[in-house]
């Protein structure tokens, strides 16, 4: 199994410079499948030419031995005295990326507030919120093909624990100037935003953020930088101006 590369935030920010920086992560307006298609088949083709430019290729015989994964990953290695293990995306799917519907009429915030299937672009960005949030934990490591698809390859320092609690995770983003935005004041808040940073956490649950040793670790959530329409949502749900 290949060792981890350590110049993965060099690595990272070219890739995004490629699709024309942070905002070039945004997905196209207004979204179609078809335009959404169209935007992730381009990113698709400059990253592979990135990647054939700087050998950033990894054999997935050098990931290690593959294991069953969740939603967009697949999972190599997991050998804890390695200290890490490697995941690749797999199929076409790159992740979620939340959005608002603000012309929709409706008090429940679930009608408002969506999911739709994230671009390259947008999986690479959230890696690099992933990085401010914990630095070193997820670290960008290159490109790889799976089953005959473009596949993104990312490192996840390995963890001894256990799934965190909703108190435990409250708690904690709280500390960290997080608010939870709810459906309903008896959910437990899967969404959070943090005003001052104006960054949004979404997907959060038990077994995204991983409790080791005392810590609590973001393994597996969606960091965003919200656009204007999801950013109004989020701000007058929870009563900010």
């Amino acid at each position: 199994m290949v060792h981890p590369r350590t110049d993965h935030r060099d690595r990272l920010q070219a890739a995004l410079d490629v699709l024309g920086g942070k905002e070039g992560a945004d997905q196209p307006q207004p979204w179609t499948p078809a335009s959404f298609g169209l935007i992730k088949e381009l990113q698709t083709q400059k990253l592979t030419v990135l990647a054939d430019q700087f050998d950033w290729w990894i054999a997935p015989s050098n990931l290690g031995p593959k294991h069953s994964g969740r939603m967009e990953h697949s999972i190599f290695g997991v050998e804890e005295d390695k200290g890490w293990v490697f995941k690749a995306t797999k199929g076409s799917k790159f992740g979620f990326w939340p959005h608002a519907s603000p012309g929709t009429v409706s008090t429940d915030l679930d009608d408002v507030l969506g999911m739709r299937p994230a671009t390259p672009g947008q999986y690479l960005l959230r890696l690099a919120l992933w990085d401010e949030l914990v630095p070193g934990l997820t670290c960008f490591q290159g490109f790889t093909e799976l089953d005959g698809q473009f596949s993104i390859v990312i490192s996840q320092t390995w963890l001894v624990g256990r799934n965190s609690t909703w108190k435990e995770i409250s708690t904690h983003l709280r500390s960290l100037g997080f608010l939870p935005v709810r459906s309903s004041p008896y959910d437990d808040p899967t969404r959070w935003y943090h005003p001052d940073q104006d960054l949004a956490l979404f997907d959060v649950g038990q077994s995204n953020i991983f409790w080791s040793d005392g810590e609590l670790f973001p393994i597996d959530i969606i960091p965003v930088k919200p656009e204007p329409s999801l950013r109004h949502v989020l701000r007058s749900t929870l009563g900010l101006p």
